[in-house]
């Protein structure tokens, strides 16, 4: 999920529109994923009422490998938490219907939650 959030901050920078969220990912090349997102709108009326969707224009952008790696580089100085965990001292290791997810300490930071 760590990774996730620092793709997305990049994607969000790189946008510079205030408001924009990603909410899909694509996988191209070997170092870059296709983030395709836009500016949310809550649902106002049924069954998903008060959930995001995005329905409006819809903008992608490219995030490689080296931005990813500069935005937990930037993450961890400004914060001095560890970029793997984000500062939670565990992983999620894996999910299961019957016991749901699994979380193992983080091996980066060996549970501490700070930048090693």
């Amino acid at each position: 999920m760590a990774l996730i959030n620092h793709v997305d901050q990049v994607a969000k920078n790189k946008m510079g529109v205030p408001g924009w969220e990603p909410y899909a990912w694509e996988r191209i090349g070997k170092d870059g994923l296709l983030v395709t997102g836009g500016i949310p709108r809550l649902l106002k009326s049924g069954p998903r009422k008060g959930e995001k969707t995005w329905d409006g224009e819809v903008n992608k952008v490219v995030v490689v490998e080296a931005e990813v790696d500069a935005e937990k580089s930037r993450y961890e100085e400004e914060t001095g938490k560890c970029h793997k965990c984000l500062g939670a001292g565990e992983v999620i290791s894996g999910w299961s219907k019957e016991t749901g997810r699994r979380m193992l300490k983080c091996p980066r930071c060996l549970g501490c939650g700070l930048k090693p």
